[in-house]
This record gives C-alpha cells, sequence and structure tokens, in this order.
C-alpha cells in the first residue's frame, strides 16, 4: 500500500496523517490535538523515526526538538515549558548515548547538569530552584539496561552500587515517560506521557506535587500528594513558582481555600464556611457549623469580638498568638448586660469603662460587613 494515510477524531478534526510506502510511514508523518492544533512531526525511513521530529502543546509552543538515525538519538534534544521557557536540553556525540543533560525549572534557573566524563562515569551538579547553590554528584560505572514490550522500549540506568538512577519510556515514537532517582531509589521527579512534570520530596509530607502544562492564561495547575497518594492540596502557579490560587485537603474534603484575588476561607467538616478573611482588609471573620457570624478577629494585633448564635456580642478584648486572653475583656450575657474581666477576675464594669469601650467595639463588628 502505497499513498497518504489519513485518520480523523470523533469531532471530524484530523488525528494523524503519514505517506506510506509499501504499508510502511515513510517520509513525513504528522499528528494533531483534538482542536486540529499540530501535535508532532516526524520522519520516517522504511518504518523507522529516521531525522528531525517535533512536538508541540495545543498552545502552539514548541514542547521538544529531536534528531534521530535509525531510531537512535543524536546530535541535541531540546525541549520547552509551554510558556517557551528552556526546560532541557541533551547532547548526543554517539547515537544513543548522553553526552551532557541540563535540566530546568519552571522559573528559568538551571535544575541540574550532567555530564559524561568516561564510558561509564558522569558527573552531576544539582542545582536549589531559588537560590540557585549547587551539591555535585559523581556517578561512575553506570550501566544501562533496555527492555521491550508492547507498551513500547523502557531503559533504565543504574549506578555502581546498583540503585536505579533514571528510566525513562517511549511508546513508539510518540508517548515518553522519564523518571530519576535517588541514591536510596526514591523517586525524585517524573515527566509523564502526557506533558506533566511531578517532582518529588521525600521525607516531607508532600511526598510529590504535581505540576501540569499551563492553561490559556499561562498558569500551572498543581496537585500535592501524601504518602497514600492522597490529595493534600491543589491550586495554580505563574511560571516563577508562586502559587496563585491554593486549596487544602484533609480526609478528602477542603479545609482551606485562597482564591486568586487574596481572599481566604477556612471551612468545617460539613462543608461550611469556617472563617473568612479579605486580602484587602485586617480581620478574620469567624462562623459556626451553621454559618452562622460569631466572631471577628484581627489578624495582627489579635484584637476580637465573640458574638452568640443570635447575633448578640458575647465578648471582646484581645488574645496572645496561642489564643489565650490579655489584658480586660468585655463580656455579655444573652440578655446584654456588660461585665469586665481582667487578669481572670469578672467584675461589673466602671462608668467610664461603659462609655469606652463602645466605639471600639463598634469598629470592630464593622469589619464583617
Amino acid at each position: 500500500m502505497n499513498g497518504v494515510n489519513r485518520s480523523w477524531y470523533e469531532n471530524g478534526k484530523p488525528y494523524r496523517e503519514c505517506q506510506v510506502v509499501k504499508g510502511l510511514p515513510n517520509g513525513k508523518f504528522v499528528e494533531y490535538h483534538p482542536d486540529g492544533s499540530i501535535a508532532e512531526i516526524s520522519y520516517y525511513k522504511n518504518g523507522e523515526l529516521n531525522g528531525k521530529l517535533e512536538k508541540y502543546y495545543e498552545n502552539g509552543q514548541l514542547r521538544t526538538i529531536q534528531h534521530f538515525t535509525d531510531r537512535k538519538l543524536t546530535g541535541e534534544m531540546v525541549g520547552y515549558h509551554p510558556d517557551g521557557r528552556l526546560a532541557e536540553k541533551y547532547t548526543f556525540e554517539i547515537p544513543g548515548e548522553v553526552a551532557t543533560c541540563v535540566l530546568y525549572f519552571a522559573n528559568g534557573n538551571k535544575r541540574s547538569e550532567t555530564t559524561r566524563t568516561g564510558d561509564n562515569e558522569f558527573l552531576t551538579i544539582r542545582y536549589d530552584s531559588i537560590t540557585a547553590s549547587k551539591t555535585a554528584e559523581l556517578i561512575q560505572n553506570w550501566h544501562e539496561a533496555s527492555s521491550y514490550s508492547d507498551e513500547g522500549t523502557e531503559v533504565k540506568i543504574y549506578r555502581a552500587d546498583g540503585t536505579l538512577h533514571k528510566s525513562w519510556t517511549r511508546n513508539g515514537s510518540k508517548k515518553y515517560r522519564a523518571c530519576t532517582y535517588n541514591e536510596k531509589g526514591e523517586l525524585e521527579s517524573l515527566y509523564d506521557y502526557d506533558g506533566t512534570l511531578v517532582y518529588v520530596f521525600p521525607g516531607t509530607e508532600i511526598v510529590s506535587q504535581r505540576i501540569k502544562p499551563a492553561d490559556y492564561k499561562g498558569h500551572y495547575p498543581y496537585e500535592c500528594y501524601d504518602r497514600e497518594g492522597n490529595v493534600i492540596e491543589k491550586g495554580k502557579m505563574d511560571s516563577d513558582d508562586n502559587k496563585l490560587t491554593v486549596t487544602k485537603y484533609e480526609n478528602g474534603r477542603s479545609v482551606y481555600e485562597r482564591a486568586d484575588n487574596g481572599n481566604e476561607y477556612w471551612i468545617y467538616p460539613n462543608g461550611n464556611r469556617k472563617a473568612y478573611a479579605s486580602a484587602d482588609r485586617s480581620y478574620i471573620v469567624m462562623y459556626d457549623e451553621q454559618e452562622r457570624w460569631i466572631g471577628c478577629r484581627s489578624k495582627e494585633g489579635y484584637n476580637c469580638v465573640y458574638r452568640y448564635p443570635n447575633s448578640s456580642v458575647k465578648a471582646k478584648g484581645e488574645e496572645d498568638a496561642a489564643g489565650n486572653r490579655i489584658g480586660k475583656w468585655y463580656l455579655y450575657s444573652e440578655t446584654g448586660r456588660l461585665s469586665v474581666e481582667e487578669n481572670g477576675v469578672v467584675r461589673k464594669p466602671t462608668k467610664e469603662e461603659k462609655t469606652s469601650h463602645e466605639s471600639y467595639l463598634h469598629e470592630l463588628v464593622d469589619a464583617k460587613r
């Protein structure tokens, strides 16, 4: 069979187009995203990858450029983040053998540099994403093992002590998955088939962080997981790793949210609002489990107003960082009778106290509006 082979998505958009000679791909091979944009352009010779391969994000941004000779990577391979920033660069002085590798964080800083220093010896320098401080390790006597299956080709590279350093899997030429591991064999990072980047943090509460390709605004959705694989935080980041939105979870329930405008929300297990803090106000407003307003507390200074469920004032005063009452507190019964608590002793208010605290109380109560 010779000619052009074409296929389409169910929505009518093109899926794949390639030149075929005797039933095998020969020449240009193009794949598309479901929206019709180009996903990949590659070149084949007698059914084997041969020449340049380009992959694209759905936003049209170039994702990777690779070069193949007889199915083996050669020359230079370059990868990009969805915003166009450099993500990785590999060189192959001998087809199929990595000579150098440089990886970059999404903020543009270097993540690591690896250089072949001998037949089976590599020097890797790792960088901190913020300070760019670096640590180096010399890996000697690496060895490589490859396996083939219906899932594709899997390659694993081991250190001299037998611990796995990195692995990658290629499903044909279309899907790619790469992993790196630390000296203990713990997963450090994962570049998944769908282009999702996952960082892993051994020994911390956040065991892994999944960073997905950028959306149309250039924001990166992310998710953090505990050791059992449960989501404990998710949101969106900008290209400099600043968190734009945050949602935290406990036992699968949302317990805290920060919106893109800076407003913060704390949530009860029943889903009702527990507390609210506006980005441009100095007070945190508190609610009971029926979402009735029961208090107002300053973010700094710990000035507080508490209310009964019927909205009448219950108490007003200051607290320390641990929530302990300090100084003078004004207490109200549900019928509105005022008392004063000072140094743990409750007494009747003086005439001056009755008068002086009214304007202060009014100011705090207004913060809920």
